[in-house]
């Protein structure tokens, strides 16, 4: 008896998870009086049902420091890049890289180093509650310029039918 109650309540448990993978971010809101900066390239403008992640773009020009190589400016953003949701802190946040590779010089035409494409930062938002959530993104540059931006998605659920 003490089993099946057991393995009814794990089953109960599994068909919560399962239903929370639905979830979906409905719409990205920007908010009025802050505009997009310049080292945010795009906040997850492919939203709808087949997308339970939510990421934010980041353009490494932006972040650029003169010295920095592309290697050495991915590895400081992975490590210095803080993705907050409703005022916590998320903790697993998937890093996506591309493989361009842009060499930045000076007026002279001088090399000055090198920096990537843009990177995404993504969160699962199957363990988000249904609603409007405040989103937050805080990086520097290798020389600790500090970049942050704000803004809201909502999380739904497919509509039952």
């Amino acid at each position: 008896m003490l089993r099946m109650i057991v393995l009814m309540f794990v089953g109960v448990l599994c068909a919560a998870c399962a239903a929370g993978e639905n979830k979906f971010v409905s719409e990205v809101i920007i908010l009025q009086d802050e505009p997009v900066p310049a080292f945010v390239r795009m906040v997850d403008s492919d939203v709808g049902e087949s997308m339970s992640s939510h990421c934010i773009q980041i353009n490494q020009r932006e972040v650029f420091e003169s010295g920095d190589s592309n290697g050495t400016l991915v590895q400081h953003l992975q490590q210095n890049t803080r993705f907050f949701v409703d005022g916590w802190e998320f903790g697993n946040v998937e890093f996506h890289g591309n493989q361009t590779l842009n060499i930045a010089s000076d007026e002279q035409g001088n090399q000055t180093g090198s920096y990537g494409g843009p990177v995404d930062f993504c969160i699962d938002v199957s363990v988000l509650s249904v609603g409007t959530h405040t989103a937050r993104i805080e990086t520097s540059s290798t020389q600790d310029r500090d970049f942050d931006f704000e803004w809201q998605f909502v999380v739904s659920e497919p509509p039952s039918g």
